[in-house]
């Protein structure tokens, strides 16, 4: 938008339209949220473990049926 020849706001650094979107989320259970980045590597950790885990066991699990109807 022009006024006076001057433009009104920063076109940025490309011709296309601004990138925009929400950056915030609600917290449903804050007494489940991380306190601190050592508690959000610590939970991560512990999810990473637990699909590694369910992965394995899904293996298995598969190993065992083909083996019982062999």
């Amino acid at each position: 938008m022009e006024f006076r020849g001057q433009s009104l706001c920063d076109p940025g650094a490309f011709p296309e339209p601004p990138l925009s979107g929400r950056i915030t989320w609600k917290v449903m259970q804050p007494w489940a949220e991380p306190q601190d980045d050592g508690e959000r590597v610590a939970k991560q950790k512990a999810l990473d473990l637990i699909e590694k885990l369910k992965t394995r066991n899904a293996e298995k699990a598969a190993e065992e049926n083909k083996i019982k109807t062999d």
